[in-house]
């Protein structure tokens, strides 16, 4: 961009200062005129007409003419003050309504929802009792008909075995379900599985068989028979259902009394 000292700077300021006032003046010119319009219009349409009215009412009837514009100048400032203190007033009335509306409101509301809010809250105390004493009821009940048939220390305990389940349900209803075992191990005591089956004979002879398994997993089972003779010795043997099969053995098993049976050390000691 080139830039110019001298007389020329001076010169294009002025044409620039110049082309400005002129524009100014032709924005003034045009507003002026748009005034002079609407008011000579307003003049011929409504100023002159009515000028005209009032010299020629004053000619044709100067007492009554005169008797209306003292009237009209002495009744104008009353009027306009009468306009103005009507509208103080109805602002002031629909402010002072609103506010004492939303005053009253607020205080009846307020009023009302704090004796709810007790009301409730009793509700709530005259409900918490009642749960209670309905509850007790209703264990002293059912303690009352189990104690009749199981007895006292019995329909105590099952009546808090009942109502700890009951608890413990709900307690389990409310708890979120977890991806994984809430028991990731178990000790070996609790995976023993004990199971005993007793079979007595017409001729006294009874064989009781006790099978213990050991944890999961394991590929042997340790077969116990203990055989009580009673009077008769030469009583049959034990039936194939009365024993249990060995996973370590590949034969049947018929166990009779002095034979070896796998799991038990020679001497016979159990």
């Amino acid at each position: 961009m080139e830039t110019v000292d001298g007389p020329d700077a001076k010169y294009e300021n002025d044409v620039d200062e110049e082309g400005e006032e002129d524009l100014l003046a032709d924005y003034f010119e045009k507003s002026a005129s748009a005034v002079r319009q609407t008011f000579g219009r307003f003049e011929q349409d409504v100023v002159r007409p009515v000028l005209d009215y009032v010299s020629v009412a004053f000619h044709k009837r100067p007492i009554r003419s005169t008797f209306i514009a003292f009237y009209l100048a002495l009744s104008i400032l009353p009027v306009l003050s009468f306009i103005g203190f009507s509208v103080f007033i109805v602002a002031t009335s629909i402010f002072v309504a609103l506010t004492g509306a939303i005053l009253f409101a607020s205080s009846a509301i307020s009023f009302f929802g704090f004796w709810l809010a007790c009301t409730l809250i009793f509700f709530a105390f005259v409900s918490f009792n009642l749960t209670l004493s309905t509850l007790a009821t209703y264990l002293f009940t059912q303690f009352a008909f189990r104690a009749r048939t199981d007895g006292a220390r019995l329909a105590l305990a099952s009546v808090y075995a009942d109502a700890r389940a009951q608890l413990s349900l709900g307690r389990a209803r409310g708890r979120k379900p977890t991806s994984r075992p809430l028991h990731t191990y178990a000790s070996p005591a609790a995976n023993i599985i004990q199971s005993s089956a007793q079979t007595e004979t017409d001729e006294g002879v009874r064989v009781s068989a006790n099978a213990q398994g050991k944890n999961e997993g394991s590929d042997r089972y340790d077969t116990v028979i203990i055989v009580d003779v009673g009077e008769d010795s030469h009583s049959p043997s034990p039936s194939p259902q009365d024993t249990q099969r060995s996973p370590a053995s590949t034969g049947t098993t018929n166990a009779a009394f002095g034979e070896k049976v796998p799991g038990i050390p020679v001497d016979g000691s159990v």
